[in-house]
C-alpha cells in the first residue's frame, strides 16, 4: 500500500514539470502567490506607485552594465534586472519610510544573504525540518503496516518536497520555483484532505470494504490534481481561481480533522489534533490579514510559515497515539482485486479501466470545452454505458442458460456490441449524427441496464450482496431523473449535471461491492455445477468469507 501511494505521489509531478516552460512567458507578469490589499487611500498609493516605477526603471537601466551577479545569484538563476528591481524597490520605500507599496505584486523586502524574502525562506526550511524530525521521532519507530501509517509516511514525503520548493521560491522568484511552489502546495492540501477523509473511512468501514472507498477516492483526487495542473500550465494561469480552490480544499481538510478530534474526545491524544487544526487555521487567518513586512523583513506570509512550523509536531503526536491506542482496530487495506479467469471477471476488469478513462476525460472536458475533449468524453461515456449493459446482460444469461450455451451467445453478442459501438462513433464523427439522438440512445441503454439490475437484485434477493445492486440501481434512477430535469446552474455554479456527477460518485462503491461478491458467488455456482452439486449452490456462496458481513 505504501509503495503505491509513494508512486502516486511521484507520478503527479510529471505534468507539473512538463508545464514549467509553457508557463514561463505567462508568469513573468504581476502574478504573486500572496496578493495583498494595499493600505491607505488609493490615490496616494497610485501616485507613489507610478513614481516608484519610474524611479526603478531609470535606475535599473543605469546600473545594469555595472552590476555583477554573485555565485548564489547564478545558482538561483537570478538575472541582473530582477536583482536591481528588488534592490531599488527596497531603497525607494526605505527613503520614503513606507512598506506598503508593491512592485510586480510584491512588498519591499530587505535583501539578506541573497534571498528575496529571507524569513519566509528560513521558516519554510524550518517547516521542512519540523516535518522530518517529528515523523522520525514520533511515528517512524512504530514501523506499522497499517493504512494510516502509509498515509502519514506519504504525506511526510510530500511535505518535505513542498517546503523545499517553498524555500527555493522565497529565495528567488522565478518561473521554475514559482511553479514548483504552487503545484506542490496544491498537492499538499489535496493530500491533507484525502488523508482526513481516509481517516474517517478507516474509522467506520469494515476492513474488507476499505479499498472500495480508498482507491476510487485516490483516483478522484489524482484526476482533480492533474486536471488543475494541466489547466493552469497549458490553458490559463488563473491565480485567483487557484487561490480560492486551495482555500476551499484547505478549509475542508481542517474541518475533517477537527471532526476526527471531536470523535475521539475526551481521549488525551485528541487534544493534539485539536491544537494542530486550530493552530493551522489561525495561521491561515494571519495569512489573510496580509500585513506588510515589519522592518522590511517579516510579513504575514512569514508569520504563517512560522506558525505552521510550530504546530506541525502536534499532528505527528496525534498520529503516534492514534496508531497505538487503536491498534486493536484492523486498518489493513485488503486489495479487492477482481480475480478469476471467467468471461465475467475479464469483462469487469476491462470495464473498470473504461470507467477510469471515462471520468478522467469527463473531468478534463468540464475544465476546458473543446472538440477533442468533448468527443473523448462522449465516446468513452457511451463505451462505458454499452459495456455495463453487455456485462449484466451476459450475467443474466448465466442465470437462465447453461455455461456452454452462454459461451456461444457471448461471442455473437460481443461482435454485435463492437459493431454497434463502431457504427455509432463513426456516424457521430463523420455523418454529423446530432447530439439529441446520441443522448436518447444513451438514455435508452441506461434504462435497459437499470431494468436488468432490478431484475438481478430480485433474482438474488436471498443473497446479501443483492442489496448493493439495489442501492446502486435506485441511485442511478434518481440521478438520471435529476439530469433529465436540466435545472439551470444555481448561483451560476451548480446545475443538474453537476448534481448527477455528485450522486454517481457515491454510488460507485456499491457497484463494485456487488461485482466483487457476485463474482465469488458465480465462481461457486460454476464449481458446484461442475461437481454435480448445484442444489447446494447458494449455501456455499453464503458461507464464503466476507459474504455475510455488513458493509
Amino acid at each position: 500500500m505504501r509503495s503505491r501511494q509513494g508512486n502516486a505521489a511521484i507520478v503527479v509531478f510529471l505534468p507539473m514539470i512538463l508545464g514549467l516552460e509553457s508557463r514561463a512567458s505567462i508568469v513573468q507578469d504581476k502574478c504573486d502567490p500572496r496578493p495583498r490589499r494595499p493600505s491607505g487611500t488609493s490615490s496616494t498609493l497610485n501616485k507613489q506607485k507610478s513614481s516608484m516605477e519610474k524611479y526603478i526603471v531609470e535606475n535599473v537601466e543605469k546600473n545594469i552594465p555595472n552590476t555583477r551577479l554573485t555565485l548564489l545569484d547564478s545558482i538561483m538563476l537570478k538575472d541582473k534586472a530582477q536583482k536591481l528591481e528588488e534592490l531599488f524597490h527596497y531603497r525607494y520605500c526605505l527613503s520614503r519610510n513606507t512598506n506598503n507599496v508593491k512592485f510586480n505584486g510584491r512588498y519591499p523586502f530587505r535583501p539578506l544573504l541573497g534571498a528575496t524574502e529571507f524569513f519566509s525562506a528560513l521558516f519554510s526550511f524550518g517547516n521542512l525540518v519540523s516535518n522530518l524530525c517529528s515523523y522520525t521521532h514520533f511515528v517512524a519507530p512504530l514501523r506499522s503496516q497499517s493504512v494510516l501509517f502509509g498515509l502519514v509516511k506519504t504525506h511526510m514525503y510530500i511535505n518535505i518536497l513542498t517546503w523545499a520548493f517553498s524555500t527555493l521560491f522565497h529565495i528567488n522568484d522565478t518561473a521554475v520555483t514559482r511553479n514548483l511552489n504552487y503545484f506542490c502546495g496544491f498537492l499538499n492540501i489535496c493530500f491533507l484532505l484525502y488523508s482526513g477523509i481516509a481517516r474517517h473511512v478507516l474509522e467506520f468501514a469494515a476492513d474488507v470494504h476499505v479499498s472500495l472507498f480508498m482507491r476510487p477516492l485516490l483516483l478522484v483526487f489524482l484526476t482533480m490534481y492533474l486536471a488543475h495542473v494541466c489547466y493552469m500550465s497549458l490553458v490559463r494561469f488563473d491565480f485567483v481561481f487557484h487561490k480560492y480552490l486551495c482555500g476551499t480544499l484547505f478549509a475542508m481538510a481542517i474541518a475533517s480533522w477537527l471532526h476526527i478530534s471531536y470523535m475521539h474526545f475526551p481521549k488525551p491524544h485528541s487534544l493534539y489534533l485539536m491544537v494542530f487544526a486550530g493552530g493551522t487555521l489561525a495561521s491561515a487567518l494571519i495569512e489573510v490579514t496580509d500585513a506588510p513586512p515589519a522592518f522590511y523583513l517579516v510579513d504575514a506570509h512569514a508569520l504563517f510559515h512560522l506558525a505552521t512550523m510550530v504546530f506541525t509536531p502536534f499532528y505527528y503526536m496525534f498520529v503516534r497515539e492514534d496508531l497505538i491506542l487503536n491498534k486493536s482496530i484492523s486498518y489493513y487495506l485488503i486489495v479487492s482485486k477482481i480475480q478469476g479467469n471467467s468471461n465475467l471477471a475479464k469483462l469487469n476488469r476491462l470495464a473498470i479501466r473504461s470507467n477510469i478513462l471515462t471520468w478522467v476525460f469527463s473531468t478534463i472536458y468540464h475544465y476546458h470545452v473543446c472538440r477533442i475533449t468533448r468527443d473523448l468524453d462522449y465516446f468513452f461515456a457511451f463505451l462505458t454505458i454499452l459495456m455495463n449493459l453487455y456485462i449484466f446482460l451476459l450475467r443474466l444469461l448465466y442465470v437462465y442458460r447453461q455455461k456452454e450455451a452462454v459461451e456461444v451467445m457471448h461471442r455473437r453478442l460481443r461482435a454485435l456490441v463492437a459493431v454497434f459501438y463502431v457504427f455509432h462513433v463513426y456516424s457521430m464523427y463523420f455523418l454529423d449524427f446530432n447530439f439529441r439522438r446520441h443522448k436518447n440512445i444513451s438514455s435508452a441503454l441506461i434504462g435497459v441496464s437499470i431494468l436488468i439490475w432490478f431484475h438481478l437484485a430480485r433474482t438474488f434477493k436471498r443473497l446479501p450482496h443483492s442489496r448493493y445492486l439495489l442501492v446502486f440501481a435506485t441511485g442511478v434512477c434518481i440521478s438520471g431523473m435529476i439530469e433529465m430535469c436540466d435545472i439551470p446552474p444555481l448561483y451560476y455554479l451548480l446545475d443538474s449535471h453537476a448534481v448527477y456527477h455528485f450522486i454517481t460518485m457515491f454510488l460507485h462503491p456499491f457497484y463494485y461491492l456487488f461485482i466483487r461478491y457476485d463474482l465469488e458467488y458465480f465462481a461457486d455456482t460454476q464449481k458446484a455445477r461442475t461437481q454435480g452439486s448445484g442444489t447446494n449452490t447458494r449455501c456455499t456462496a453464503l458461507e464464503r468469507p466476507g459474504m455475510h458481513k455488513e458493509p
